[in-house]
């Protein structure tokens, strides 16, 4: 489960990505069927990058992978609240699920940046605030624990939260 104080976390995380790219961004946090648990958007940012933030989040959590990965498949079933009242699932670079352990907790999505790459930037900056939140702290129940583990932090244990995104590709 993906509580609101990780998803604070995350998207202040985000948005200090945004602001160091000198960038405004609107960011979402979904649970993994969609339904949003946190949001802010930056001063200044266009009304359509809300819409878009969120449905980039759906997407990823529905997909399970990034929501710009055209070969993966929406699950509509995981995610059948959210769409049924008309929520969008936008498949466009922005959105990345988090996992742990194979589950999906939820996701994130970024819309507004000057390129799809800069939202997805600022995505992965906000798991991997996450990463080193929960192995730091415990946070994750039975998940993530092992010794090795914890002492590498940053981008390598976002790998484990974020099963699937950009950050594997790093």
């Amino acid at each position: 489960m993906l509580t609101l104080a990780e998803a604070n976390l995350v998207l202040a995380a985000t948005l200090s990505k945004a602001q160091e790219m000198k960038g405004t961004v609107a960011a979402s946090v979904c649970d993994a069927e969609g339904s949003l648990i946190a949001f802010q958007r930056m001063d200044g940012i266009y009304s359509e990058s809300i819409r878009m933030a969120i449905g980039k989040a759906i997407a990823a959590a529905a997909s399970r992978a990034a929501s710009g990965k055209q070969s993966a498949v929406l699950d509509y079933r995981s995610v059948w609240n959210a769409s049924g009242i008309g929520l969008p699932m936008i498949r466009r670079p922005g959105g990345l699920p988090i996992m742990c352990s194979g589950t999906v907790l939820g996701a994130i999505g970024v819309s507004g940046g000057a390129t799809d790459q800069d939202d997805e930037r600022c995505a992965t900056a906000g798991l991997e605030a996450l990463a080193v939140w929960r192995l730091r702290e415990d946070h994750a129940p039975g998940a993530m624990t092992d010794g090795p583990l914890r002492k590498r932090g940053g981008r390598r244990a976002a790998r484990h939260i974020s099963c699937g995104s950009m950050l594997s590709k790093r």
